[in-house]
Parts: structure tokens; C-alpha cells; sequence
């Protein structure tokens, strides 16, 4: 990104991975940058994978550009291209004129076909991975602070455990509450997020975690309670997901050959605050077999909830049954 917005641009770009949303914002750089508005009519051409030729993208690729510096094309779905392999025979000699970017997403080409190696000859190869849950509240934070925008930890964590690792979704809420931000204010606070998002500062995925975490047995049953009465913001399915990267995390603790805030923290690749905020508490509140207990209840109410081999029923009973195994 850097470099693009230097202008100093590469003959290649193949974009590849399972974060899509990078990509994009790859692209979106190259396209409001290579050239101008008036120059794109006549300079800028879009392919669709499904729909594109090989053929017609090379020979496009060898044009010259009309009353600009470069011809950009971009390669949209490039993973459902016929024969993606054949653009290796253009990038022998590609021209200095024209910017080539095919977007491969959701997975990864063949790090050992020719296109690859001749791609990270002439230009870049950028693989593009999904972010880890750790990796979420500093996204947001360095997101907010490119904007010279600051956010309270414990908004972030709303943010990050509510919304998860939909990028493009949790790019939209926060510029959302960039628009929102009250005059004067530099600082997205737990407030600012509940007012804008929808997302309760006291009754949410992050406050149910800590709640658990502190085997606060009224404070999660009220949250549960909460949550059943809201399924449609709050979907029994989510508070799955974040019960079981919790305690599988904590599983894994009990591993860490150093059971310091520090060590566990190196061990499992999350922030120190997290463990110290989370992890450490629950060590106090649970052993390793009631985790492994919890972790297979988890599973049994996630077959409940779908319906395979359980009579169906609703989510708000479903969620009670869960934490009161969890807490008792």
C-alpha cells in the first residue's frame, strides 16, 4: 500500500487468500490511484473470472495505454478462470505500461506453477489470511487511530466479539461511528458503541466471557437471559462460537509450560490483558476436566440447537441449559 501510494507500481499483482477484504482494499488503492478519472474510460478495463478469456485478457495486456501512463487491468474471481496457468506465457515479457491484477480468492494458487514464480519476478504475490479473534481489537484500534481516532479497550472487545471477523461489516460500523463521533470527541467509548452499533455495553458477547470467566452466576444468567429474549441481535449460534474459542483457549492454558499472565500470553499468542482479564480468573474457576465437560456440552447444544438427534426446541431454553451446566 505503501508503495501504491508512492506511485511505485509493479507490472503484477496477484492477490490471493481467504480475507477477501484485503484484496479489495488493494484494488481499491490501485484503482484511485494509477490514473485519473478521465483516463480510466479508455485505460482501465475490469474481467470477470466465470466470464473471461485467457485470450482476451493477454491480448488486452499488450495494448498500449491511450493518453495515460499505464493500462490497469483488473481480474475479478480469477479463481474461476479457464486455464489461469496460460497468463504465465504474457508475464515472460509483460509490457512496463500495463498493471496486470488478478484477484484469486478464497484460497491459495500453486506455489509451485511458473505464474506464481514469475508473478513475484515482476511484481508481488500477497496472500491475504483471515484474521485470528486476537488479532480483531487491534485491527480496530489501528483502523481508528489511522483516522486519529482512539477507542476504550473494552469497546473494542464489543466490537471485535459481537461482530467478529466479517472485515468488510466491521469496516462499515466503524466508520459509521466515525460519522457519529460527537464534536470535540477523539475517543470511541463503550457508550458511543451502544448507542450507534446496537450493541449493549452491559448485556454482550464480551460481558457473558468475563461474567463466565469470574463465575458470576447472576450476572451470566442475566445476560443469557438477555440474549434469549433478543435472538435476532443476539443468535444463540454466536454466543457458541465465542464459548468454545474461550474454553478450548483455556484448554489449551493449562498446557503453557509458564503459567505467568506473560507466559500464557506468549504461549497462546494473545494480548497479555486478555489472559490477565480472562484466562487467569478461570484457571481459579475451572479444571481442566470440567473444561473438557463444558467443551463437549457445547457441542451437544449446538446438535440441540440444529436439531440432529433432539427434539427441536427454542434458543432461549437451549442457553439456560448451557450456562447452568458451565456454572454448577
Amino acid at each position: 500500500m505503501r508503495d501504491i501510494k508512492a506511485r511505485n507500481f509493479k507490472k503484477v499483482y496477484f492477490l490471493q487468500g481467504e480475507e477477501d477484504y484485503f484484496i479489495d482494499k488493494v484494488v481499491e488503492a490501485l484503482l484511485g490511484t494509477v490514473m485519473s478519472e478521465d483516463e480510466k474510460a479508455f485505460n482501465c478495463f475490469t474481467y470477470y473470472g466465470a466470464e473471461a478469456s485467457v485470450g482476451d485478457i493477454v491480448n488486452t495486456a499488450k495494448s498500449y495505454p491511450l493518453g495515460a501512463e499505464h493500462l490497469l487491468i483488473i481480474v475479478r474471481e480469477a479463481q474461476l478462470l479457464q486455464n489461469l496457468e496460460a497468463i504465465a506465457y504474457y508475464l515472460q515479457h509483460p509490457l512496463p505500461t500495463t498493471i496486470l491484477v488478478l484477484c484469486y480468492k478464497n484460497g491459495v494458487y500453486d506455489s509451485r506453477k511458473r505464474l506464481i514464480t514469475l508473478a513475484k519476478k515482476e511484481g508481488v504475490v500477497f496472500t491475504a489470511q483471515k484474521l485470528r479473534d486476537s488479532q480483531l481489537s487491534g485491527f480496530i484500534s489501528v483502523y481508528l487511530h489511522q483516522r486519529g481516532i482512539a477507542i476504550e479497550p473494552k469497546a473494542a472487545e464489543m466490537l471485535a466479539g459481537n461482530i467478529g471477523a466479517d472485515l468488510h461489516r466491521l469496516n462499515g460500523e466503524l466508520d459509521k461511528l466515525i460519522i457519529s463521533m460527537p464534536e470535540g470527541s477523539a475517543t470511541v467509548t463503550p457508550e458511543l458503541v451502544e448507542q450507534n452499533v446496537g450493541i449493549s455495553k452491559d448485556f454482550n458477547y464480551f460481558e457473558l466471557q468475563d461474567a463466565i470467566a469470574r463465575k458470576d452466576a447472576y450476572k451470566a444468567t442475566q445476560i443469557i437471559q438477555y440474549f434469549g429474549a433478543n435472538p435476532k441481535n443476539n443468535p444463540l449460534q454466536m454466543t457458541l462460537v465465542m464459548l468454545f474459542r474461550f474454553f478450548a483457549n483455556l484448554m489449551v492454558s493449562f498446557y503453557s509450560p509458564d503459567k505467568s499472565p506473560a507466559g500464557i500470553a506468549s504461549w497462546m499468542n494473545l494480548q497479555k490483558w486478555q489472559v490477565e482479564k480472562n484466562i487467569i480468573p478461570a484457571f481459579g474457576n475451572y479444571s481442566a476436566r470440567k473444561t473438557m465437560e463444558i467443551i463437549g456440552k457445547i457441542r451437544e447444544i449446538d446438535e440441540r440447537q440444529k436439531g440432529i438427534g433432539y427434539p427441536s426446541q427454542d434458543e432461549a431454553s437451549l442457553g439456560m441449559d448451557l450456562i447452568q451446566f458451565i456454572l454448577h
